[in-house]
């Protein structure tokens, strides 16, 4: 039973989910390729169901084109501003949050306003307490990687 559960919780995994994209994006490629078909075998090598079999017309729905990763949510953190953007347009800030340098995408307008508006200023070693959010991709190698940081 336990090797069952562990074989469906695998099955769903993303890094799961991506190599057996490429891998029908690989088998569609090949025209002499019409079906696949597998059969689960028990411990003894001896089949446990009936044969499954994928038609190639189907194939493309097993072709994901990016794996969606839920992004990361932290609050109450701290983010020390290396380099605002102190002028109106779509510019990234920069920072240093957990002792390492970030790009990020400052999307409280009303803080960009004060901002702009000079009401905030910035010096060396000014800080800023807040929420951030981190957006995941998976690369081709199955690898999660940050794409990018929202304050």
């Amino acid at each position: 039973m336990i090797i069952q559960q562990i074989s469906f919780y695998l099955m769903d995994t993303d890094k799961i989910k991506l190599h057996k994209s490429k891998f029908y994006g690989a088998v569609l490629q090949d025209p002499k390729v019409y079906q696949l078909s597998t059969t689960e075998l028990d411990e003894n090598n001896k089949p446990k169901g009936e044969e499954k079999v994928v038609l190639r017309s189907d194939f493309a729905k097993f072709i994901a084109d990016k794996v969606v990763i839920e992004p990361e949510e932290t609050d109450d953190v701290l983010v020390e501003v290396v380099a605002p953007v102190l002028k109106a347009g779509k510019m990234k800030w920069k920072g240093v949050f957990d002792g390492k340098p970030i790009t990020f995408n400052m999307i409280d307008s009303d803080f960009k306003s004060s901002v702009l508006s000079g009401e905030v200023s910035f010096t060396s070693g000014t800080s800023i307490r807040c929420g951030i959010q981190f957006e995941k991709a998976m690369g081709d190698d199955g690898e999660i990687k940050i794409t990018h940081q929202y304050l």
